[in-house]
């Protein structure tokens, strides 16, 4: 058995991820964060009584952080055409989430916020990937558990020049353990 600390090279001898060069790291990331995010999604989907997806789910949390945002502002956010974005949000809006409103500055313009029923769902999905993980992770050391914040810290710093790395999100469970 080998720890969250280690890893395995090709041949699966046990190695330390201090022994590892930055490229092997690179590997690593690219490998695992991708995986990460798929993992929280069929939690989303499996689990939950909601037909939402993960970048759906983000767009909701945008939206609570950046009311009155437009089409455009998402589209840029998420890198994706205005078309692309623009059947998310039909989608967010048919269900009831998302509101369209005519901007007062600029009648050419929609803008677009959160409504309460999105808030709500929003809440929680969120509560649910937190026990969720809460649970994974309550098997880790109190160190391990400083590594894994400590290694998050530093990839949020390394690739905060690309854009938003993370949400802030709020802690929603009632009971804070240790």
């Amino acid at each position: 058995m080998w720890s969250l600390f280690e890893t395995r090279n090709t041949v699966g001898e046990k190695g330390h991820s201090a022994d590892m060069n930055e490229h092997e790291l690179a590997v690593k990331i690219i490998e695992v964060i991708p995986y990460l995010s798929r993992s929280l999604s069929a939690a989303i989907r499996d689990e939950l009584d909601e037909e939402i997806t993960l970048p759906q789910l983000r767009v909701l949390a945008y939206l609570r952080r950046h009311p009155g945002s437009s089409l455009g502002d998402l589209a840029r956010w998420r890198d994706v055409s205005l078309p692309t974005m623009s059947k998310m949000v039909r989608y967010l809006v048919k269900r009831g989430w998302v509101s369209r409103s005519m901007d007062p500055r600029n009648r050419r313009t929609l803008v677009l916020t959160l409504t309460p029923d999105g808030e709500a769902v929003y809440l929680r999905i969120l509560a649910h990937l937190e026990q969720r993980v809460a649970a994974m992770v309550q098997t880790l050391s109190p160190e391990e558990r400083a590594h894994v914040a400590d290694a998050l810290e530093q990839l949020a710093a390394l690739f905060a020049d690309v854009g938003e790395v993370r949400q802030h999100l709020p802690l929603l469970s009632t009971e804070k353990s240790s």
